[in-house]
Order: structure tokens, then C-alpha cells, then sequence
């Protein structure tokens, strides 16, 4: 079972209690939505290839009452739509929620107009829209239940794939918050969402040679893990960021500016994309590689800069 139809089944399960709860979809997740819309066909709407469109109805929507969660890909939801969310949603601070399905690489075949790899730099330059990064298809689950009904605009950032911690490792819902995958002294490795399985790997690959890095979990990215990250990078020499995300704008830039305003000594290391896509197609073991967002570079970075 996939992130995205985890997610979908809680909204199922909201939408039961709450009759206000509707979905929007532009012509996507079939296999996935049905669910749904066979439930509430009254309150299920495929408003077609029209992402600015659906946006722009959800909107219209939230002034009768209902609360709309809008379904896209990650990069057709927010980039294409990004006017109708700040005028709109951002703007008035409406309570329409956007679920951008398929971040970073989740659909590296289709090439680079489908890599999403700026949204949560666009949504954080937004006034008010809180964003979050679910670290499992479980999370997933108890971030949407924990969140729904907040005031403002929210961003999902959902994959379409399978994602599971190790067993016994159950993230809760802190708003502002960080999950504490492992406890280390030496550095601390921090990915956003899924690349959270990454950092694992690079910390199981560090034990071998003694180096003893925690690993975190970035899930709510709007409101700020500030406090968090000043908690605990504050004893901390080396940071490293993993996310599959343009290196400017996301977790990593958050993170550069919680060191830099509160004066820690630390030192930062970002892996991500980075540079202008190559036109490369592939999946997406295939385009982190091209990237070099691998655990192996993330040990080799966590060697050199404790070395240092």
C-alpha cells in the first residue's frame, strides 16, 4: 500500500465525521481517489487538466463552508497553481489544503518537467501556509488527522510509493517538531520526509567505522522546527541535509538559517539537487545517483567534515 493511498483512506475516515471535507482532483489519481469518490460521489469533483482551475474552485469553496483538499502532482499543484495560492489561499488565509503527490524523483521516468523538486521552497515563501513532509505511510496518516482542521492553508508532500521506518520507530505529530530516528553525539543527519531512510543508511554505514551520527526526520516544515533545530544542533560540529528537493529553498536552506541567526557552531553540509536537470529519465535509484544523494556520499561528507 502506497503513501498516497494511506493518506486518501484517512481522509476517507474525516470525511465520514465531517461533512464540510471535499475533494479536488485535475484528472489524476485513479486506483487512488475512487476510494473516495465512491464514498461521496456529492463531494468528489474532477475538474480535468485544470490545475489553476481546481484552485481556484477550492477557493470559491472555503466562503460556503467546506473545507477542500485539492489532489495534484507535487509539480502541477503548486508551481502551476502558485498564483491562484497566494492570491487566494495564502492571501485571505483560507483553510484550503493541497496535497502535492510525487516529490523529488517519485516520477523520474517522465522526465524533468515531472521531478518536484521546488515545492517546498515556493510554499515556504508563502505567508502562512503550513507544510508538512510525512516520514511513513503510517505518519502520513496521523499528520493529515492531526492536521486538517487548522486554520490557514496546509501543503501535503505525499508519495506515491511505500514508505516504512524500522519497525518500533513511530514518529508522533509536533507541530514545529523533528523525529528523533536514532540518538548520536558525533553529528547529527537530518533528511526531509523519506530521505530520512537515506540518512539511516548513512548512519548504519558510519557505525562500522565508530562515528555515531543521530538521525532526524524533518515532517513539519511549516510551522518552523526552529526551537527544535537550535535544541539539537546547539552540541552538535556537523549537520548534514538530505532531501529530494532543489538544494535552495528547502530543508537545507532552513536549516542555514537557523545556524546562521542564532549564531551556532556548526558546520552544514546539503545534499540535493543541485544544478540545472540534465534531461535525464530513469527511476529514481537512478536520478539520486546522478544527484549524488546516496548514503555513501553522505558517509564520505560526515568522515570528511569531522576530520576537519
Amino acid at each position: 500500500m502506497s503513501m498516497r493511498n494511506d493518506f486518501i483512506d484517512a481522509l476517507v475516515e474525516i470525511a465520514e465525521k465531517d461533512d464540510r471535507v471535499v475533494l479536488l482532483t485535475a484528472d489524476l489519481g485513479y486506483t487512488v481517489l475512487e476510494r473516495f469518490s465512491n464514498r461521496f460521489p456529492e463531494r468528489f469533483f474532477n475538474v480535468g487538466a485544470a490545475e489553476q482551475h481546481m484552485l481556484g474552485m477550492a477557493t470559491g469553496m472555503t466562503a460556503a463552508g467546506y473545507i477542500p483538499f485539492v489532489y495534484s502532482m507535487t509539480t502541477f499543484v503548486t508551481m502551476r497553481s502558485f498564483e491562484f495560492i497566494r492570491n487566494g489561499a495564502s492571501l485571505h488565509q483560507l483553510p484550503v489544503r493541497i496535497i502535492g503527490v510525487g516529490g523529488g524523483f517519485d516520477y523520474g521516468h517522465a522526465g524533468p518537467t515531472h521531478h518536484g523538486l521546488e515545492d517546498v521552497a515556493l510554499m515556504r515563501s508563502l505567508q502562512g501556509v503550513s507544510i508538512f513532509t510525512p516520514l511513513s505511510n503510517q505518519h502520513a496518516k496521523e499528520v493529515l488527522h492531526a492536521t486538517w482542521k487548522m486554520d490557514g492553508p496546509v501543503y501535503y508532500r505525499i508519495s506515491k510509493d511505500q514508505i516504512n521506518l524500522p519497525e518500533g520507530n513511530s514518529p508522533s505529530v509536533n507541530m514545529g517538531g523533528l523525529h528523533c530516528i536514532r540518538e548520536g553525539l558525533d553529528a547529527l543527519i537530518l533528511g526531509l520526509g523519506r530521505c530520512s531512510l537515506d540518512a539511516l543508511a548513512a548512519a548504519d554505514q558510519l557505525k562500522e567505522q565508530g562515528i555515531y551520527a543521530a538521525v532526524y526526520g524533518a515532517y513539519s516544515i511549516s510551522p518552523s522546527p526552529c526551537d527544535a533545530l537550535v535544541k539539537t544542533l546547539k552540541d552538535m560540529r556537523t549537520c548534514v541535509v538530505v532531501e529530494d528537493h532543489s538544494i535552495n529553498g528547502g530543508l537545507g536552506s532552513l536549516v542555514a538559517e537557523v545556524i546562521a541567526e542564532n549564531g551556532l557552531n556548526c558546520r552544514l553540509v546539503r545534499f540535493g539537487a543541485q544544478g540545472v536537470p540534465d534531461k535525464t529519465c530513469g527511476d529514481m535509484k537512478t536520478l539520486k545517483d546522478r544527484n549524488n544523494i546516496t548514503s555513501q556520499s553522505i558517509t564520505e561528507a560526515v568522515s570528511t567534515a569531522l576530520n576537519r
